[in-house]
């Protein structure tokens, strides 16, 4: 009798142990995230802008362009006009470039009216979900590239050039938490 209690009590324990792990596996499988977000005009030119300037080269050509732009004026300034003809390249990199993207995207924006729709993006255990108005499309998150979350943004990167846009307006702490939760398990580069 007391080899079958002690039996039975050591069964039960390992029994306990393993429907606690399977609870916390499915659910750690049916945790989902979900962000829905209406994109005006000036959020999806703004988000484009913040797409470009994540890129680490972008904001070193940029600075080093302005810094020469500052360099030729103040040399200007102080009578050394020769510099100043080298100056365009700068301007137009570093002050023009980032106007004429802002008014391409503002033009893409219009011209494409997916792009005002209401998207829900849903992150499950190894999917992405987008879901639209006029659209649905589920990714499996391997094919992600990477996500970053920036000042104002969250970026789901598809490839190095292209990204969704989810506002941080549109997010609370508690997801972002859980959407980092999902993307280490899933091995998905993110700074979150």
């Amino acid at each position: 009798m007391n080899f079958l209690t002690c039996s039975t009590g050591h069964y039960s324990t390992y029994v306990l142990s393993y429907i606690r792990c399977f609870k916390f596996i499915i659910s750690f499988m049916s945790q989902k995230v979900s962000f829905s977000t209406k994109l005006d005009q000036t959020a999806f030119s703004k988000g484009n802008l913040a797409i470009l300037y994540s890129k680490p080269t972008i904001l070193v050509t940029t600075f080093v362009f302005g810094a020469y732009f500052l360099f030729a004026v103040v040399t200007a300034i102080t009578g050394n006009t020769q510099n100043l003809l080298l100056a365009i390249p700068a301007l137009i990199f570093g002050g023009i470039m980032p106007y004429v993207i802002f008014k391409n995207a503002k033009k893409a924006f219009n011209h494409n009216p997916r792009l005002a729709e209401k998207i829900t993006y849903t992150f499950e255990h190894n999917k992405l979900t987008l879901n639209g108005e006029s659209f649905n499309n589920e990714v499996t998150l391997d094919k992600v590239f990477k996500v970053t979350k920036t000042k104002n943004y969250i970026l789901v990167w598809h490839s190095k050039f292209v990204a969704n846009i989810i506002p941080l307006i549109n997010t609370a702490g508690t997801d972002i938490d859980n959407l980092k939760s999902i993307l280490n398990a899933s091995k998905v580069k993110n700074n979150l």
